[in-house]
């Protein structure tokens, strides 16, 4: 019984550590974008949540638990699941953190043509 308490705590409490964590990867106050430590947290939050739904319903079984107890665990489960689809945060690009910034072109390049006036 204190497992299936322990996890439906964990799988409860998800959706608030998976809230702040898009409220930091998008600075509601100011100006911010996504980075890969955010994809990270969001990545370890829902699987440590969908961890902890399956394991209240391991030990409900275990304990051979009436089926009131399934009904919360389904709801629980139905919270996670939502949280974890509301409060996704994009996964980062690894690859472009690597590449060099785009070489902009200059639009003030007048190019010379043989014979023309501006070349001399």
């Amino acid at each position: 019984m204190v497992g299936e308490a322990v996890g439906s705590l964990i799988a409860l409490a998800g959706p608030f550590v998976l809230l702040v964590n898009l409220w930091d990867a998008y600075g509601f106050l100011t100006s911010s974008t996504p980075q890969a430590r955010h994809t990270i947290v969001y990545a370890a939050v829902a699987l440590l949540m969908l961890a902890s739904v399956a394991w209240t319903f391991v030990s409900a079984w275990r304990r051979q638990a009436r089926v009131i107890a399934f009904v919360w665990h389904v709801l629980v489960g139905a919270v996670a699941i939502a949280a974890i689809a509301l409060f996704i945060v994009p996964q980062v690009d690894w690859r472009s953190l690597n590449d060099p910034p785009p070489v902009e072109q200059n639009i003030d390049y007048d190019p010379c043509y043989s014979g023309g006036a501006p070349c001399g």
